[in-house]
């Protein structure tokens, strides 16, 4: 799909579409940038994989000529953008659900991933603790006899929300990444309390509340949706999971150790 005066959105956007969205670029990155819109936080993009729930597809060079504090409109058919008029073109369809689960592939997939987090992964307290690395002083260990039963409250876990550097704490991705697991698989395995988000609020970073609100509902960006359906049913390449890791500084790494942590667990519980 060509972009060049041209927009999308996924299918699965949150927010009411019939209403106009008026808000200003606040913070550029390499691959795109972040708009606030209330408590949302909106991500602009040219790459499919990286789109979330809130985010916007947009073409490269449109993310090349945006400057921090760009004034931003959008409305159910156009993006006003720097000056700027682009329409709305088919909306980015959701991974599919429902991959059958094939334990021997599923169990040779976990072995790759494991051994490319091993290789490859960022150095972290996450990836310390699910690899069972002792190095150096880490609180996340503590956590790791919670996340090991077959049922997880989360109610159980609150002092370890926003342990870790970065817009999404290093625990706060490894949970994403089993709560997209649980619900892509519709498990049920973890609960998330009624009022946990709102005990969260001060924990932790806004980006990372919208992430974990984002897994609670099986969503996260299109690239780690697609990898859990892979993993279930299909063999995976360590390019994929490499180029995973590449997601924010650490991010990529604690998100792949989430999943890795959840569904390792599967397949022992299975056995």
């Amino acid at each position: 799909m060509s972009l060049t005066a041209e927009f999308a959105l996924r299918d699965c956007w949150p927010l009411d579409r019939s209403k106009p969205l008026e808000t200003i670029v606040c913070k550029k990155y390499q691959t795109g940038f972040d708009a606030t819109f209330g408590d949302s936080i909106l991500y602009f993009t040219s790459d499919v994989d990286r789109l979330n729930p809130l985010s916007v597809l947009i073409d490269a060079a449109v993310i090349a000529r945006a400057k921090e504090g760009d004034k931003i409109r959008l409305t159910s058919n156009h993006l006003f953008l720097a000056r700027s008029d682009y329409h709305r073109a088919t909306d980015i369809k959701s991974p599919p659900a429902g991959s059958p689960v094939l334990e021997n592939v599923l169990a040779q997939n976990l072995r790759i991933l494991r051994r490319n987090l091993q290789l490859f992964g960022k150095a972290s307290p996450v990836k310390d603790m699910v690899l069972g690395v002792a190095t150096r002083e880490n609180i996340l260990h503590e956590a790791l006899p919670f996340l090991n039963k077959s049922h997880i409250d989360l109610s159980k876990i609150l002092k370890f929300i926003g342990v870790g550097d970065g817009l999404t704490p290093s625990f706060d991705d490894l949970l994403a990444g089993m709560l997209l697991c649980d619900n892509i698989l519709k498990q049920k395995q973890m609960r998330v309390p009624a009022q946990f988000f709102d005990e969260i609020k001060n924990l932790t970073t806004r980006q990372s509340l919208q992430q974990l609100s984002f897994a609670s509902h099986g969503k996260l960006n299109i690239g780690f949706e697609c990898f859990v359906q892979e993993l279930l049913c299909q063999p995976v390449r360590s390019a994929k999971i490499v180029r995973l890791m590449n997601h924010g500084n650490t991010s990529g790494s604690d998100i792949l150790c989430g999943i890795w942590l959840y569904l390792q667990k599967q397949v022992i519980l299975n056995k």
